[in-house]
C-alpha cells in the first residue's frame, strides 16, 4: 500500500484503487519510521496508520498541544519525536517518555526544521537560525555545525547522508558537506584562532594554543 498526504487528506493506493483514510482533524506532519507511518493531528494527538484507518498510539493524546516537527528512528523499534517547543520524546510502542537532553534550549532558540540519523546512530537536527546540532542517543550534545566551523549558511532546510557517511546540508544559499564521523577537528580564523601557531599544549582537558 502506498500513502499520499496533503494538508487536509490522506489517500491510500492499493489494488489499483485510491481510498481516502478518514482523520479527525488537521494533519500537522507525517513520518515513516521502522515500516510504520505516524501522523500527528492538531489538537488530537499522535496516530499510526493501520490498514485503511488511523489509530491513536498509546497515550498519543500527550502530543495534542505539541508540535512534533521531526520523527526519527531511535534504536531498533523506538521512535524519537522532536517537538517545536516541548522537548524530545521517545515512543517505544507501549508508551512515551521525555528524553532528557542537552540540545532542547538550543532548538527552541534556533527554530528546528529537519532531522536525520547518522551512520553511528547519532542524530543530526537542522535549524533555521543555528545550523545543525548533533546529539547522541543519550541526549548528549556532540557537535554544533555553523558558519563558525565552515558551513556556508546557518539556515538549514534539509539533511542527507551519502554512502561515505558524509552529511550534506541543503542551505538557504547553497549546499555544504561535512564529515562528522572523522576523528579530528579543524581550527582557524572562523573559530577565533588568529595569527601563527607556535605552541600547543593540553592541560586538564583543555587545549591551549600560543
Amino acid at each position: 500500500m502506498n500513502l499520499f498526504f496533503t494538508d487536509n487528506m490522506i489517500y491510500s493506493w492499493k489494488d489499483n484503487q485510491f481510498k481516502i483514510i478518514p482523520h479527525p482533524g488537521r494533519i500537522y506532519r507525517e513520518y515513516q519510521i521502522h515500516d510504520k507511518v505516524y501522523v500527528p493531528i492538531m489538537d488530537q494527538g499522535m496516530y499510526e496508520v493501520v490498514g485503511d484507518s488511523l489509530q491513536m498510539i498509546p497515550n498519543g493524546s500527550l502530543f495534542k498541544d505539541m508540535r512534533p516537527v521531526i520523527g526519527l528512528p531511535y534504536g531498533k523499534n523506538s521512535v524519537l519525536f522532536v517537538t517545536k517547543f516541548s522537548g524530545l520524546y521517545v515512543y517505544d510502542g507501549m508508551g512515551t517518555t521525555k528524553l532528557e537532553n542537552e540540545i532542547e534550549v538550543y532548538l527552541k532558540e534556533n527554530r528546528l526544521y529537519a532531522g536525520y540519523q547518522l551512520a553511528d546512530k547519532s542524530l543530526a537536527i537542522a535549524t533555521l537560525n543555528g545550523g545543525v546540532v548533533i546529539m547522541d542517543r543519550n541526549g548528549r550534545l556532540l557537535k554544533v555545525l555553523t558558519t563558525d566551523v565552515g558551513i556556508l549558511n546557518n539556515q538549514v532546510h534539509g539533511l542527507s547522508v551519502d554512502h561515505q557517511n558524509a552529511l550534506w546540508m541543503a542551505l538557504q544559499t547553497g549546499i555544504s558537506k561535512v564529515e562528522p564521523q572523522l576523528p579530528y577537528s579543524f581550527f582557524d580564523e572562523r573559530s577565533g584562532l588568529e595569527g601563527t601557531v607556535s605552541a600547543i599544549v593540553r592541560h586538564q582537558g583543555n587545549l591551549y594554543v600560543g
